[in-house]
């Protein structure tokens, strides 16, 4: 979930990225989505791998979630290794005699479950805080994932440039900017640099994030 967050990602998108095109280098994670709602050719996207704390040499989020899932990539046989073109694989939760284990499938999971999954994790996360089961529940249920608009909000409150903003979410260019954004820097870079932007309020009590 966070990937969406900080890539700027519909559902759709990032369940549409070969694990042939994921590179994690310099604190950076970047893919390419291979269809999007925008474009037919592929939208390259990156991504902040420690967020808003995460510092080196320690590792990031993005550093914990590539090595499970190359992990669960590599281990599939090698004809079912090049079919992974999914972030997310389905899966379901087994009682096995050590405890509940999750069963992973070599197919994508779709929309409706990874949503039930992220409310249930989240009514968790706040039961875990004291809150009641039911209340977080409720809390939970006003959720979606369409979570490429937290960081979208984040640079507006920060007054952040509408262009760059726009390439965060990888909206359709202006007819005017097409030929500007097709000659300009990679969109990535363009991400990555005002990602970086984000931070320091974040550790400032009076920015009002």
């Amino acid at each position: 979930m966070l990937l969406l967050v900080w890539a700027g990602l519909r559902f759709g998108d990032f369940q549409r990225n070969n694990f042939s095109s994921l590179n994690l280098e310099r604190g950076i994670l970047r893919g390419n989505s291979w269809r999007t709602k925008v474009t037919n050719e592929g939208q390259p996207w990156g991504a902040n791998a420690f967020g808003l704390s995460g510092r080196p040499p320690n590792w990031g989020w993005a550093h914990v979630w590539f090595a499970a899932f190359a992990t669960w990539v590599l281990g599939l046989p090698a004809a079912l290794q090049t079919q992974v073109d999914y972030l997310l694989p389905d899966m379901i939760l087994e009682s096995t005699s050590e405890g509940p284990r999750y069963r992973i499938f070599a197919r994508p999971m779709p929309y409706i479950k990874a949503l039930n999954v992220f409310r249930v994790t989240l009514a968790r996360v706040h039961a875990s805080l004291g809150i009641a089961l039911a209340s977080a529940k409720l809390m939970a249920a006003a959720y979606s994932l369409h979570l490429k608009v937290a960081v979208l909000s984040w640079a507006c409150q920060l007054d952040l440039e509408e262009r760059h903003r726009s390439d965060q979410g990888h909206h359709r260019s202006q007819p005017g900017r097409q030929i500007i954004r097709l000659y300009s820097r990679p969109v990535p870079a363009i991400e990555l640099l005002w990602q970086a932007q984000l931070e320091p309020p974040f550790q400032c009590p009076n920015t009002g994030l």
